[in-house]
Formats: structure tokens, C-alpha cells, sequence
């Protein structure tokens, strides 16, 4: 009963420079010759719902609905939807529309069941005529009233009437024209129905001279004139008079019910022209390279299919959003010979039959200017078939995976179902069936399916086991001591090649010598006495091996005496390197024979402070809480810190707390370890090396002023908690 497409399109893109694989997680059928799926990207990533639309199935049409029914007026796209589905008339899907301004008016023009709402601007648009072909282009506006063989040119739709013009009001514009007194107008009623691109006969029902603000009843028109245009109709028209009105926007399609607009066209002719249409639509701005949630709206080159597309965004960790090259790439694959991109951001939402498929980037559903719809006719029946969702996913061993379960008649409207009726079943090789009805997969890697039964009515999700290719333990090697625990990771490479977050009960853990220390099944290790051993992750058939030292200090320990220059180097930021110059003096000193001095200078700048840098390599042995050293300013407020590299080589900075400016005496600083924060990225590990000490140099005076000094430092060590 259901179309089933395992979908990957890998998809790269120079301005990114990555390489993403789209999955189609969810194809359902929800109405006739309409088809919604679900598509995520995991790596990158991505939330994008779709909506494909058999335009020849007879049951369908594509309408517009505007906001509040006004001009001026916002509302949800699911209350549009809403307030749009009636029996024999249902929205099976709807999308938010075209970008807008104040008031919610719409920025380019608007078609709603034929009543143009106003005039274009240079956007492109896409339309619908009576047999609901579709067409994106870009048009121009051209009007006219036609009376006694001549005609008269309609200067707007449903805007202010300025001097000597001619302006077509409706329904949307209120329930009045809202003009001034100094005019002719004339209340018009369609014989048929109101159309674009082709002329409209129109009974006059009213003429007024001079009132003003002539009543709009809904599916009629007012046309107003002011100055030059009013003898026009004196002269050709009057009550019960037939009229003939043409409403046109080239070039589009003749008999043109529905439009609306967006910007820009970003597929043409099948290829990607994303760029180049914002360029020529005037775009000025990083609007197109960005990522953004995104909703757009293309058609097949036989104008057969229509699809919707909804792109999530701004949702760190599930939906990134999309730039509009990769976005028209996306619709492409999809079969768009011809799109264009409509309001995004947080407007972007898709309603299928009353329910919200994104998450729009809001935190919940915006007020917009207008939608896009489409309709069925086909009337409801009984439950006929069942569906699943997802029905194609791909997980990982030891994953739970839940599915819903939905009914429908036989033009696929929604059909109840007693989901505490529903039964699902799984081949036992895959998985089981848990108490909450969830699929619980138990091997790695494997196809198969999960089935769903109820009243004699069957369906089934195809689920791909992800296999695991390789595993790495972090940290590969590091020391610990006896008090505080060291917590292992795993990092999983699936199939795709994409990094996987496995819970840590999901991996079988072995430690090769419990006399140094204490392994729990969560990979936490606490050592017990000095000495080495291995620590083993696995799952299913990898494994990756640890190593783990166990070094016990105790006390303080000294590192360096600072009494010779031997290991150390003196730079800098934005300091004078030719006066800055390390020396080693007998006094003032703290412990042992000497002591090093560094007489510095800088001149001092307005954006940036200088830094005095004592490097260094010292290796550490354990895990010291502290590391110390004694400091004498000279009576300027410096900031210290102490650089080290762990045990992969990435670098860490301790910031000593307060400023340092005793002249008098030395300051014993001590930098902890716990504080240590990575300089470029990385996590922490024992052992360390001593890198660095920094200076950040205090100073006096105005910009552009010289500063010197001399400071002094002494007995470099390390205290064990």
C-alpha cells in the first residue's frame, strides 16, 4: 500500500567543503497523489520535511489563503490550514509563503481563487491556473476596464488613489476603499468567476459621485476614479451597465487563479541557479551563502509534480539549516527542473493534514502574511490501509526506535485507529518488541523489517542496523593517581563514516591488571598503587586498547630552582625584544644560589596588552593540584599564568588569580590544575610538561608611552594533593 525509497544523495559543495548523506527516514501517503517524506542528515546536520504533489490527480488543487483574509493581516500557517478545511475540502498540506512588511502585507504580488491582492515587484512569483500548471517567473502588471469599445487604464490594486488615477479595490483591502469624497466610484459584481490573465465580465451594481469610501462586499470590487479618469465612466458606464475588466501579469499563465511571491528562482532549466537568480533579483547581501531554515517550492519539467520543501534551522545539534545553492541541489534531486525560494527563517513551516512536521526555528510557529495550499476533494471513507513512521531508519545496536501508526481510507484521508489495538513483530535475528512497544535492536549491523498489524490490516519499516567500524579509547595514554578518577571515552566510526555518541554501558570493559587500579562497566578508573596497565574497550568484534600509568606524588617537589638560565628562553607580545632580556642575580631570591630576572619594555598600545613569555619544557611527574612559583613585581599590576601540555601535546592555560605589584617582597603564585582550559581545543589529561609562564605586564602612563621594569622569579615547583 505504500511507496518505499531508500534515498542517500551525497551532496558537496565547494563553499562548505564537506560531503553530507541525505536519509529518507519517513514516506507516508497522506492524500491523493500526494506523498509527504522526511529526510535527515545526521553528519551535518539536517531536518528537511518534504511534500510531493501529483498535480494531474483530479481530487487536487492548489490555492493561496491570506493571512486574516486582509491585505494587512497575519496569521499561522496551521490557522490557515485550519480555517481553509471543510467537508469536500481538505488541506491535505500547506506552506508558509512569501516574504512580507508592515502590517503583514506581502512584498510581491498575490493571487488568492483568482482576486489579485496587488501590484508585483521585481521578485519572482509562482503561479497556478485552472488546471493548476505552474509557472515561476517574474512579471510586470497591466490593466484596464473595457466599456463601449474603449478602455481605461488601472493604475493599482488596493492601494492609496493619488491624483488622476483609477484603482481597483476588493475584499482584502477592507470592508470599505477607504477614499476621500473627491471621486467616482462604481461597485462591480464577477458574472464568473474573478480570474488573472483574462477578462472578467462585471455587472455595475452602484455608482456614487463624490461619497467616498464606497462599502467592498467580499467577492466583489469597487473601481474608483479621481480627476482625469472620472469622465471615463460618465461618459461610458452607468448602473446595470456590463463591464469588461482585465487583471494581467506578464509574462504567466492565462487563467490565473493562485500566485504568490518569493525570492529568488533558484533552479532553472534543472540546473542550480541560486546565485546567479539573486543577483539579478538584486540581492546584496550574504542572504544566499548562509544557513538559514528555509522553505521553498518547485515543479518538474512537465509541470506534473509539485514539491514542497521545509528546511530546519538554527537548531544546534539537529538542524543547521540550509544556503540556497544547497537548497536548490536539494530540489533538484528531488526533480525540480524549476523552484524558488519563499519566506524563511522562522516562517518556515509544513502543516500536513492540521499538524506541524518541522520545528520551526522560533521555538514555536510564526505569524506570516500568507500560505500555500494544497487541497483535496475526494471524499472520506473508511479505514482501508495503515502506515508506519519512521519506515525506513538506520540505528545502531542497543538503539530503541519507536514507531506510530496511522489509518487511512481509501483516497488516503485520515482513517482512526486504536493504537492499543496495533501489534509490531520483528524477526528475532534483528531485535525484540520491549514492553513500551519500541524496537530495541541486539546485533551489529543487518537489514530487515518491523511489522505492524492491526484489524487484518498489515505494514512494514525497513530498519538498517548500522554497523560500527572501528573504535578508539580517549585518552590513548595518560597517568592518574590514587584520588581522582579517570573517566575513559570511546569514540565509534560508523559505516557512513560518521562519528557516533554510543552510551558507555554499550561497550564491554577489561582492565589487564586490578592491582594498579579499579575499572567499573562505565569505563571510570581509579588507581590503587603505582604502576602501569591496560585498559581494554569492546564492542562486538573491536576492540581498542589504553594505557594507564599510575604515579603517586607527594608534598611539594621542586621542578626548577631558577638559579641558571639553562632551559629557559625569554618572548613576548607586543614588547620591546631587543630591551627585554633575561639575566640570572644573586638577590632578592627565595631558594637556592640565584634567582632569574627579566628586565622588559613595551611601548603601550590602545587595542592590545603585552605579554612577557618564560618558556620552557619541564616534564611533571603525577598528578599535582598545583604548580608554584615565587614572584616580585615592581609596582605595576601584573597578571600571570602558567601554559602546560597534557598528554597528547595540546596546550593549557591556568590563570593565576589577582593582580601582582609587590616591589617589597616575592608573592608565592600557585596555579591549579583543575583550572587549566584548553588554549586551542582538547580535553585534559595527566601527564603535563611545564611550557610557559606568562606575564600580562602592567603599565602606566598614556598610549604611545614607554613602560620598563624588572621583574623576578624563583623556585619553580609542584604541590600533590
Amino acid at each position: 500500500m505504500k511507496l518505499r525509497i531508500l534515498f542517500f544523495v551525497l551532496f558537496i559543495f565547494s563553499s562548505t567543503q564537506f560531503a553530507a548523506e541525505l536519509q529518507n527516514i519517513a514516506t507516508t501517503q497522506v492524500g491523493p497523489g500526494t506523498v509527504y517524506k522526511h529526510f535527515v542528515a545526521p553528519a551535518v546536520p539536517w531536518n528537511v520535511e518534504v511534500l510531493e504533489i501529483d498535480l494531474s490527480n483530479p481530487f487536487l488543487a492548489i490555492e493561496t489563503i491570506k493571512g486574516d483574509d486582509a491585505l494587512y493581516g497575519y496569521e499561522r500557517t496551521s490557522s490557515m490550514a485550519a480555517r481553509n478545511d471543510w467537508d469536500g475540502h481538505y488541506v491535505v498540506g500547506a506552506v508558509n509563503g512569501d516574504f512580507y512588511g508592515s502590517g503583514g502585507v506581502p512584498i510581491n504580488s498575490q493571487i488568492v481563487a483568482g482576486e489579485l491582492l496587488r501590484t508585483p515587484i521585481e521578485y519572482s512569483t509562482i503561479g497556478f491556473d485552472i488546471n493548476n500548471l505552474p509557472l515561476i517567473s517574474r512579471v510586470s502588471y497591466n490593466g484596464a476596464v473595457f466599456a463601449n469599445d474603449t478602455s481605461i487604464f488601472i493604475n493599482n490594486i488596493n492601494m492609496d488613489r493619488n491624483e488622476n488615477q483609477l484603482l481597483f479595490y476588493n475584499s482584502y483591502m477592507g470592508t470599505n476603499s477607504g477614499t476621500n469624497q473627491w471621486g467616482k466610484e462604481l461597485l462591480i459584481a464577477p458574472l464568473t468567476s474573478w480570474i488573472v490573465n483574462d477578462t472578467v465580465f462585471c455587472l455595475v451594481e452602484k455608482v456614487e459621485d463624490y461619497v467616498g469610501s464606497m462599502a467592498i462586499p467580499k467577492g466583489k470590487a469597487v473601481l474608483s476614479a479621481h480627476g482625469t479618469s472620472i469622465p471615463f465612466f460618465t461618459e461610458n458606464v452607468q448602473a446595470g451597465d456590463t463591464i469588461r475588466v482585465l487583471l494581467s501579469l506578464r509574462p504567466q499563465l492565462d487563467s490565473l487563479k493562485a500566485m504568490v511571491g518569493g525570492f529568488p528562482k533558484i533552479v532553472k532549466d534543472g540546473q542550480n541557479y541560486a546565485l546567479q537568480g539573486y543577483d539579478e533579483e538584486g540581492g546584496h547581501s550574504s542572504f544566499a551563502t548562509d544557513y538559514h531554515p528555509r522553505t521553498a517550492v518547485g515543479y518538474t519539467a512537465d509541470g506534473s509534480k509539485l514539491i514542497f520543501v521545509v528546511v530546519d534551522g538554527r537548531q544546534e545539534g539537529f538542524s543547521r539549516g540550509m544556503s540556497l545553492p544547497e537548497l536548490a541541489d536539494f530540489l533538484i534531486s528531488l526533480g525540480a527542473q524549476t523552484a524558488i525560494n519563499l519566506d524563511g527563517g522562522g516562517s518556515s513551516t509544513l502543516v500536513v493534514r492540521n499538524a506541524i512536521k518541522n520545528s520551526p526555528s522560533d521555538g514555536g510557529e510564526r505569524s506570516v502574511s500568507n500560505s500555500l495550499q494544497v487541497i483535496s476533494s475526494a471524499s472520506k471513507g473508511a479505514l482501508s490501509s495503515i502506515q508506519m513512521e519512521p519506515d525506513d531508519y538506520r540505528l545502531f545496536k542497543g538503539d530503541e526506535l519507536g514507531f506510530s501508526v496511522s489509518g487511512w481510507d481509501e483516497f488516503y484521508n485520515p482513517a482512526s485507529v486504536n493504537n492499543g489495538d496495533v501489534t509490531l513483530s520483528v524477526d528475532s535475528s534483528l531485535g525484540y518488541i520491549n514492553p513500551d512497544g519500541k524496537f530495541v535492536a541486539t546485533q551489529n549491523g543487518g537489514d530487515g523489517y518491523v511489522f505492524s498489524h492491526y484489524n487484518g490490516m498489515k505494514d512494514s519499516a525497513h530498519v538498517h542496523i548500522k554497523e560500527i567500524k572501528t573504535i578508539s579509547l580517549n585518552p590513548s595514554f595518560c597517568v592518574a593517581d590514587t584520588i581522582t578518577p579517570l573517566q575513559f571515552s570511546v569514540t565509534a566510526i560508523d559505516e557512513d563514516g560518521i562519528k557516533q555518541s554510543l552510551p558507555l554501558n554499550n561497550f564491554i570493559w577489561r582492565n589487564t591488571n586490578e592491582e594498579i587500579g579499579l575499572l567499573d562497566t562505565l569505563g571510570l578508573f581509579k588507581g590503587r598503587t603505582e604502576g602501569s596497565t591496560q585498559i581494554i574497550a569492546g564492542y562486538a568484534d573491536l576492540t581498542d586498547t589504553a594505557t594507564v600509568r599510575v604515579e603517586i606524588g607527594t608534598g611539594k617537589s621542586l621542578l626548577d630552582s631558577l638559579d641558571r638560565l639553562y632551559g629557559w628562553q625569554v618572548s613576548g607580545e607586543n614588547i620591546d625584544t631587543l630591551a627585554t632580556v633575561m639575566s640570572v642575580v644573586d638577590s632578592p631570591r627565595t631558594f637556592g644560589a640565584k634567582a632569574i630576572r627579566v628586565d622588559y619594555s613595551f611601548t603601550r598600545l590602545s587595542t592590545e596588552r603585552s605579554t612577557l613569555h618564560l618558556n620552557t619544557d619541564i616534564p611533571v611527574y603525577g598528578a599535582p593540584e598545583l604548580i608554584s612559583f615565587d614572584f616580585k613585581s615592581d609596582g605595576k599590576k601584573h597578571k600571570a599564568y602558567v601554559i602546560a601540555s597534557d598528554n597528547n601535546d595540546e596546550l593549557f592555560k591556568s590563570q593565576i588569580s589577582g593582580y601582582w605589584k609587590d616591589a617589597t617582597k616575592y608573592d608565592t603564585l600557585n596555579a591549579k590544575t583543575i583550572s587549566f582550559r584548553a588554549m586551542e581545543g582538547g580535553s585534559f589529561n595527566y601527564p603535563i610538561r611545564i611550557k610557559s609562564i606568562w606575564i600580562k605586564l602592567g603599565y602606566t602612563g598614556s598610549v604611545g608611552d614607554v613602560n620598563s621594569g624588572t621583574i623576578y622569579f624563583d623556585n619553580l615547583r609542584v604541590q600533590y594533593p
